[in-house]
């Protein structure tokens, strides 16, 4: 049996590539590093075919920044995403008459939580802040993150907090973003301009 063993690290990924072969078999795991990540396994007709699949995956890995390492000497670690998000578009709606069950992007009713429910306080009255929308962080578009949903909360802007609308101006915006739940929250938000900051809890 034998084990090649990558890694990729930098700002806004800390990820491995692992690949086992045993005759003709072939095992890829993947993921954040640290964690138990991810595999599949292939078998193929002959350990000659899967010793070129091992070399093809591996020159990808290395030519897309992977670097060989040792299991075990890089910890795990919080990364911070800071590659630019691509510009989406929406091409329509589609109403439901029943309500929508499955964590897919979706605008108003509940959230579909996929962890923990996390629903944010408005920390001006202390009451929960209403929920705007859902997004699927679609790897297509996201690449490799931790993060597999955003859930966008928004309060009102008639001073009461977060018990009427959207948007806010005193800090009752926030993003949830699962399974990992990092909070996002927005402070001194208004209708003309962007946050003036952004903190994370």
């Amino acid at each position: 049996m034998q084990i090649w063993y990558l890694e990729f690290s930098d700002s806004s990924s800390h990820k491995f590539y692992e690949v086992t072969l045993e005759d003709s078999t072939l095992t890829i795991r993947y993921g954040r590093i640290g964690d138990a990540g991810q595999s599949s396994k292939k078998t193929f007709d002959t350990p000659e075919k899967a010793l070129a699949e091992v070399e093809k995956k591996l020159k990808e890995k290395r030519k897309s920044g992977y670097l060989d390492a040792t299991i075990g000497e890089r910890e795990k670690k919080a990364v911070i995403w800071e590659k630019t998000v691509p510009k989406l578009k929406i091409v329509g709606f589609e109403e439901v008459e029943i309500p929508v069950t499955e964590p897919i992007t979706k605008f108003g009713g509940q959230p579909v939580w996929i962890a923990e429910p996390k629903w944010p306080i408005c920390p001006k009255n202390q009451k929960e802040i209403p929920f705007l929308c859902q997004i699927y962080l679609d790897p297509d578009f996201f690449g490799d993150i931790p993060n597999k949903m955003a859930y966008i909360f928004a309060g009102d802007y008639k001073g009461d907090g977060g018990a009427g609308g959207w948007p806010t101006d005193h800090g009752d915006c926030a993003i949830v973003l699962q399974p990992e739940n990092t909070v996002w929250w927005g402070w001194h938000w208004n209708r003309e301009t962007k946050p003036e900051n952004l903190s994370s809890i």
